[in-house]
């Protein structure tokens, strides 16, 4: 893999309201001609090159995919995380994995072998949020207290006997969730995913239609709206 491009200035980071408001037009598209087929088995849409023909879906294989025009373009990429290892590597540990695997499918092994190994851009949202919550509980605080009883024998005999008082406590804290990764992929699993997340998106570098020249890039399926409130969900759950 040749180095990759340089791209001028710095990733930006956007106010969510104004862009749920009004994003500008210059903010839209992949600023290169670019071809979208949509698959109709996993319907993963993927871009690339318009003189690049593809015969299957990038993510499930399906042969079954078709052309795909949209009324308005999506939202132009902030940033992206260039490829760094090289196909060449890739295969290399694909088949020293797989020649650990005893029972993997022969298939498997036939893709392990020949080059049908392709990198793909996967679209991510990211967010930030300062939050703030204030909270109220009751607390429990156990105490002993010594009691004296008789045994079946008569005899006096003492114990200790735990009691439990209850406060009412409150409070408040705030949290920086920086960087909060939303995928906004159809066309892999969320749970693969996850295994190897969070990336490094100290690393982002700003998008440059340079970067994704002879890449197939796969368009987001969940829209700004829609990634914005599952990651509202999942920082209150953590809050």
């Amino acid at each position: 893999m040749d180095a990759p491009p340089s791209a001028e200035g710095g990733v930006q980071e956007h106010d969510l309201a104004a862009a749920l408001r009004n994003l500008p037009g210059d903010k839209r598209g992949w600023k290169a001609a670019k071809a979208s087929v949509r698959c109709q088995s996993c319907q993963a849409i993927s871009v690339f090159d318009p003189e690049k023909v593809a015969s299957r879906c990038e993510f499930c294989g399906s042969a079954q995919i078709v052309p795909y025009e949209q009324v308005k373009p999506p939202i132009s990429p902030e940033s992206l995380l260039p490829f760094k290892i090289d196909q060449g590597r890739v295969r290399d540990a694909l088949r020293q994995w797989y020649g650990t695997r005893w029972f993997a499918p022969n298939k498997l092994k036939r893709a392990a072998l020949t080059d049908t190994l392709h990198g793909v851009y996967l679209p991510y949202w990211t967010f930030d949020a300062l939050v703030h919550a204030d909270w109220t509980a009751e607390s429990g605080y156990h105490y002993y207290t010594t009691e004296s009883y008789r045994d079946a024998q008569g005899n006096t005999q003492t114990r200790r006997v735990q009691h439990t008082r209850w406060e009412h406590s409150s409070g408040s804290l705030e949290h920086f969730f920086d960087d909060e990764l939303v995928c906004a992929s159809r066309g892999m699993h969320a749970d693969l995913l996850r295994r190897i997340e969070p990336f490094p998106t100290k690393e982002l570098v700003p998008y440059a239609p340079s970067f994704v020249a002879g890449w197939v890039v796969e368009q987001y399926q969940i829209d700004l709206i829609g990634a914005a409130q599952h990651s509202r969900d999942r920082m209150e759950s953590e809050t």
